[in-house]
This record gives C-alpha cells, structure tokens and sequence, in this order.
C-alpha cells in the first residue's frame, strides 16, 4: 500500500498481478528428487479450460536441488536430459496437459526418468475416503494381516497392525505424529 492510500487520500486499488500464479509440487529422495510447476491454464473455448499446465518440471540427484544436480529440466514444451556439461533435448512438442514421463522412455538418454516413473507407479494414494460416521473404517471388521489399504478404508486397523508387525513402526509413529500434529497412534486394544 502506497502512503496516500494508509493515510486516505486515495481509494485503496488491487494492481494485477505481475506473475501468473502457480502450484509447485515436488519431493525429495536420496537418489533423485523431483518438482513440477503448476499454472492457472490461458483462456481457450476448450472443454477442459480450467485445467492447470505444467510448464516446468525438473529432476535432480540426492535430496538438495542445486541447478548443477540438474538431470532433467522441462521447460515449457522442451524437455532436456544433462549429457555432461551439455543439453540434449529429448523433446520439443510436449503438450501443457502432460508430464515429461509420458514422453521419455529411453534407458540411454533419460534413465531418471524411468527409473522415478516406475518408483512412482508404486505409490498408493488414498485421498478419496469418507469422513462421515458410516464410513467404513469406523465400522468393526474381523481384520487379516494386509500390506496394502482397501480402496474405501475398511481395512485401516488391519493395515496399521501389519505395519507394526511387519514394518517399520517408528516410521509409522513419526508420520502420523507429522502429519495429524501432536496425535499418536494407541495401539493398546482398549
């Protein structure tokens, strides 16, 4: 705010933006990590004319990106794999709706790419459940060890259980305390 619209001397106005607002999304690993930019999508007569564009996404070694970690880096349209100290471009067509792992599957040129699609491909995500009191989770089930959640949740007991058991129960302890801040998991039965 300028100082005549503090002190009332002129009407208090909202300027457009100077950049177009953006999502980025990302996570890191020990190998690779990776990060996609997410913008608001241009105006067009197009059925889906509210869906984002990716406009940059980039793949980098370890956790840390420096822009000399780079491995990967799509720019737009243009996707680019590091050869060294230079940059092959894998591709110059990709369209704003896809991501550059639909797009690059050569184990020479980009085996980042492969090799995180196929990390990725298996990930599980649940973010669909139901919240209300007749969701199944809430419900009693007679519970069998499980490795993998049940699409609507029924087997959550179950699946808790069998990571205690099976897996890694500090992990599982610390992820539920990071992501429902100060709750725990009680295991005790009761």
């Amino acid at each position: 705010m300028t100082w005549q619209m503090k002190s009332g001397k002129q009407e208090v106005q909202g300027r457009p933006k100077s950049k177009r607002t953006r999502l980025r999304l990302g996570f890191a690993g020990d190998d690779f990590s990776y990060a996609i930019s997410l913008f608001l999508p241009t105006r067009s007569r197009s059925a889906f004319a509210l869906d984002p564009e990716i406009k940059k996404e980039c793949i980098w070694a370890g956790e840390r990106y420096y822009p000399a970690r780079v491995l990967i880096d799509r720019d737009g349209p243009i996707l680019k794999s590091r050869s060294g100290r230079s940059w092959d471009t894998l591709s110059t067509h990709i369209p704003h709706y896809e991501t550059s792992f639909s797009h690059s599957s050569d184990p020479q040129r980009a085996p980042e790419i492969i090799q995180l699609r196929d990390k990725i491909d298996h990930w599980h995500f649940y973010d669909h459940f139901r919240t209300d009191s007749a969701v199944p989770g809430r419900q009693s089930h007679l519970g069998s060890r499980t490795t993998i959640l049940s699409d609507d949740g029924h087997y959550l007991a179950a699946a808790l259980q069998t990571v205690i058991e099976i897996g890694n129960e500090q992990a599982l302890y610390e992820t539920i305390e990071d992501a429902f801040y100060s709750t725990r998991l009680d295991n005790t039965g009761s």
